[in-house]
């Protein structure tokens, strides 16, 4: 986990200083990076026409067009993604106080929208990058636009921005019945949510109880029998190498020359 995230300043000392949190603490800010990213797969689109205005989207069809087909054909989203998930996956002690907070996407977190750029990439762009953004709730097969909106929507003094909110509370009420309570998920002052944190309390917990028996053979053997049940065909190897491994964002036991994946601990199904 420590070697797999961006990590803001990259340095010994604070990669040091990293390696001395709790398990609880790495797992945590894994996860919440982690989540940012969109695992590779083919989806369906869809649109909620409540937040699409029709203008923007004739305006920049030839540029969204090219990017729906990637998400139809199932081509990696990432690069399309804010530049922050590629490097600020967390931020240590002795950053530049202007990447403080930007290992965090509330928007992510709490609501579970993605903001992708689709400008065409060229020697004046070559990252894609966009002024107009797409924002969408990404599922495992699914990809719905929720809206298309400038980059001012992060500015929550502008109209844009207070357009965009209206927009996201639309969405999110679109299946609540009239007058009913709900709540986002709920945030720690740090901006990690609960949610995150408890799994990697769970998480934490398992490695510590189940650790000690990871080569012991009788351990193996169980872990392979019970695999058996879902994977019939599920043969060891003379000599298993098992090490802990998160699978997207699930933990699990790895056993790393036949490539085995025993999962133990689940938060979301997105692959």
């Amino acid at each position: 986990m420590i070697k797999e995230l961006p990590k803001v300043p990259n340095t010994p000392l604070a990669i040091a200083e990293l390696e001395k949190m709790p398990t609880r603490v790495i797992i945590s800010s894994y996860i919440t990076w982690k989540i940012r990213t969109i695992p590779v797969k083919k989806r369906i689109v869809k649109f909620f026409p409540g937040g699409i205005d029709l203008d923007v989207f004739i305006r920049k069809y030839p540029e969204i067009k090219v990017f729906l087909n990637k998400v139809i054909n199932g081509d990696d989203l990432n690069p399309y993604l804010s530049e922050q998930v590629r490097t600020h996956g967390i931020v240590l002690p002795g950053a530049s106080p202007k990447s403080e907070g930007k290992d965090i996407d509330s928007l992510v977190l709490r609501e579970g929208l993605y903001h992708f750029h689709f400008g065409p990439k060229n020697n004046k762009n070559p990252k894609g990058r966009s002024n107009y953004l797409i924002f969408a709730d990404v599922s495992k097969d699914t990809f719905t636009i929720v809206s298309i909106a400038p980059h001012s929507v992060f500015d929550h003094s502008s109209e844009d921005s207070l357009k965009f909110f209206e927009i996201r509370r639309m969405y999110l009420e679109k299946d609540i019945p009239s007058g009913q309570s709900y709540m986002l998920n709920p945030v720690t002052c740090s901006g990690h949510t609960i949610e995150i944190f408890g799994y990697a309390l769970h998480c934490e917990d398992t490695i510590t109880s189940i650790d000690p028996q990871i080569n012991d053979g009788n351990f193996i053997s169980q872990l392979y029998e019970d695999g058996k049940l879902q994977i019939p065909s599920l043969v060891p190897p003379t000599k298993p190498n098992l090490i802990w491994y998160f699978y997207d964002l699930n933990l699990g036991i790895l056993e790393k020359s036949k490539g085995h994946f025993f999962g133990l601990k689940f938060l979301r199904d997105r692959l």
